[in-house]
């Protein structure tokens, strides 16, 4: 059951690499919308 287990967490590790990059890209992306949109309500 030991080998089974470290299968399972070595096969889980890639997707949960690519899930972390794509949701700090997202809130990436939605900081700097929402900077975007501040700036353009306070300066114009």
């Amino acid at each position: 059951m030991d080998e089974l287990h470290k299968a399972v967490e070595v096969g889980k590790r890639p997707y949960q690499n690519i899930l972390k990059v794509i949701i700090s890209a997202g809130v990436t992306a939605m900081i700097c919308f929402l900077i975007g949109v501040l700036i353009h309500l306070f300066l114009n």
